[in-house]
């Protein structure tokens, strides 16, 4: 069965669309296409019991052509769809949960956050709540979190590492933005803020230089660091697009027992990093550190999202 509306048959050719929509299904693993009637099978996903939301790209062609949803499960089956919507732009936006809450729990199979890059890395949203641009983690207990397994790639990765995440909080408590890695010496990748300005814990080679924009103004900004191999090497720290400082330390970065990673807390749970309390967005990792090029236009491709 195909679903799709008369009124995306107006598309322009080379623009940039994303269709977001929340889906469940009357048995897991069902599978459903985004397809366009020019380009094909843009994204193919496997909807579960429980509404969890999904998201495709493309940039159009083929005139009138339009892309619909196609339900591709076995006879007996379905798939209900709720809030689906298709917007000229590369993220979306002004996505609510309505009566969704599930969403915030691991169901059998899958987690309760996407992952849209195709690696499979979804993530366990636990006490984690929603609005129209990202996660809202209280931050007052370790039981307000967003997980995921960590993957191996990344960890070990001899090109090195990269992680961005955008936040927007008021809080001028030491927090954690996120932690990736193992709590013992050298073996962390952790983004946090001691002194209300962007610093890094990697467990005894930490890096704190107190210099760039505030982060706590109630303002959405994009924060991240990279790190150029695995071992000795250099250490960069971007905010909204610029790298506010370089230091050089040794990263043998090591997963620790379950392999888990954070958003709303750093890996060292215990110590004084302590719980983000605010909102977060588009959590990215790569398994190499992109240059300053590259996340000087990744800041530019999303800024307008997050009102910057």
């Amino acid at each position: 069965m195909d679903f799709f509306s008369t009124t995306w048959n107006t598309l322009t050719n080379g623009t940039v669309y994303t269709i977001s929509f929340w889906a469940r299904s009357s048995v897991d693993t069902v599978t459903l296409d985004i397809v366009h009637q020019n380009l094909g099978t843009i994204k193919s996903y496997a909807v579960y019991t429980g509404w969890y939301k999904y998201t495709g790209k493309f940039i159009h062609a083929g005139g009138t052509q339009y892309p619909f949803l196609r339900h591709n499960g076995l006879n007996g089956t379905w798939i209900e769809i709720a809030n689906v919507q298709l917007e000229a732009k590369s993220f979306p936006t002004d996505f609510t949960t309505t009566n969704r809450t599930n969403i915030q729990n691991t169901v059998v199979g899958g987690g309760g956050l996407l992952d849209l890059s195709g690696n499979n890395v979804n993530a366990d949203l636990t006490n984690v709540s929603f609005n129209s641009a990202g996660y809202y983690l209280a931050g007052s207990a370790s039981a307000n979190r967003i997980q995921f397994t960590t993957p191996t790639s990344f960890i070990y990765s001899a090109a090195g590492k990269t992680v961005l995440m955008w936040i927007k909080y008021t809080s001028s408590s030491y927090t954690g933005f996120c932690g990736l890695g193992n709590a013992a010496n050298g073996q962390s990748f952790n983004l946090r803020s001691g002194n209300t300005y962007l610093g890094f814990m990697g467990y005894n080679a930490d890096y704190d230089p107190g210099v760039g924009p505030q982060l706590n103004n109630d303002v959405w900004h994009l924060i991240g660091a990279t790190f150029d191999t695995y071992g000795a090497g250099t250490l960069k720290l971007y905010v909204d697009g610029v790298n506010i400082a370089s230091t050089t330390l040794t990263l043998n970065t090591a997963p620790e027992a379950s392999n888990i990673g954070y958003i709303g807390r750093s890996s060292h749970g215990f110590g004084n990093e302590g719980y983000f309390g605010g909102q977060a967005a588009q959590f990215m990792m790569y398994n190499r550190a992109l240059s300053d090029a590259e996340i000087l236009q990744i800041f530019n491709s999303q800024r307008k999202t997050y009102g910057i």
